[in-house]
């Protein structure tokens, strides 16, 4: 169990700021981490927690050396994909979240965001609970459905049939970056695209091309 609570705030789009209090002893602790998701904040808790254990058992774990790791957590392992923010104006944004905790938080994220309209591109695997997870996404959103180019792919026709039962409405497109081509060009500067539902279709995205 974390001895941690934690706290975060962003600081800018691409860092997170966290203090944690220590359970036991009351102690505080502050990091910043370039992994923005709030969802991060439980996580470095847990590494913090694994950390206060080894130390005990006379691990010399340096605490400038912890901060700066958590700090650039993304620049020294290439890990993408955590709300993971690809470009600003509009903000484009992947997330992996493809089950129903990971979209419950990926929807908390989006609600502490600052938007004008929200555009999801969306493509799941066959496999998924695919009920359970278009229900708890909103109608809100303008869909682009799409889907990756492998085999547990659930057809994008069939996920916009299956999403319509759902009162979410959009067009399907073959591939993502073809989805997130138009999203781009239908989102005001100040709108949020976000592409999610599947490793593999955010595995897809043609990075360089949307910089």
């Amino acid at each position: 169990e974390d001895i941690y609570q934690s706290e975060a705030k962003f600081n800018s789009p691409e860092i997170i700021s966290v203090q944690l209090t220590n359970k036991i002893n009351r102690d505080i602790k502050s990091f910043e981490a370039d992994l923005p998701g709030i969802y991060q904040q439980e996580n470095i808790a847990t590494v913090l927690t694994a950390v206060e254990i080894l130390q005990r058992s006379s691990w010399n774990l340096n605490e400038d050396a912890i901060k700066e790791g958590i700090r650039f957590t993304k620049k020294n392992t290439g890990l993408l994909g955590r709300w993971d923010l690809i470009r600003l104006k509009p903000m484009l944004i992947a997330d992996v979240a493809h089950n129903i905790d990971g979209i419950n938080k990926l929807l908390d994220q989006i609600r502490m965001s600052t938007f004008e309209s929200l555009h999801l591109i969306l493509g799941l695997s066959a496999d998924k609970d695919i009920d359970g997870l278009l229900k708890l996404l909103p109608d809100s959103a303008t869909y682009y459905f799409t889907q990756a180019n492998i085999p547990r792919a659930l057809n994008a026709t069939r996920l916009k049939e299956l999403a319509k039962n759902h009162n979410l409405n959009g067009d399907t497109y073959g591939n993502v970056n073809d989805a997130i081509t138009i999203a781009l060009s239908n989102a005001s500067p100040n709108d949020l695209i976000i592409i999610c539902g599947s490793i593999f279709v955010v595995g897809e995205i043609d990075r360089q091309k949307f910089l």
